[in-house]
């Protein structure tokens, strides 16, 4: 848990969805679900970097309605070999090609895209995501 305490800096949030096989909230459907959602107690929470990196794709408005994601933030940490989804955010703080370091504010959690209610939807990826990347637990980093 400490990823996402550096991800929140604060500890006013809660797992609400964990990594793995899960029933869809939305459709009903089972579907495997490749991030950990955060709930945030209906806040808006600022969403920070956790080291140093660079912003490789950022979504807003309605191109995110089309991955479900929403508006979301993808920074890739060189360092880890890590790429890090922040999805559903309210706002986004940062742009496509960004440099970040450790406490870079991204954005703030929000209610975007498919949604049930504020949270963070965050999906730790070796690669990217599109280019052969393999999902992976993120309560297991850090």
């Amino acid at each position: 848990m400490k990823l996402a305490s550096k991800v929140f800096r604060r500890t006013d949030w809660y797992v609400t969805s964990k990594f793995g096989w899960r029933k869809h909230p939305i459709s009903g459907d089972k579907k495997h679900h490749n991030g950990t959602d955060y709930g945030t107690h209906g806040k808006k929470l600022p969403q920070y970097a956790i080291e140093e990196g660079y912003v490789v794709k950022v979504v807003t408005g309605k191109n995110g309605s089309t991955t479900g994601y929403g508006n979301y933030v993808w920074v890739r940490y060189p360092r880890i070999n890590r790429s890090l989804l922040h999805a559903h955010l309210d706002s986004v703080a940062v742009k496509k090609g960004d440099k970040v370091k450790e406490g870079t504010l991204l954005g703030y959690t929000g209610t975007t895209g498919a949604s049930t209610g504020v949270h963070l939807h965050f999906g730790l990826w070796k690669g990217y995501p599109y280019h052969g990347g393999v999902a992976y637990n993120a309560m297991s980093l850090y």
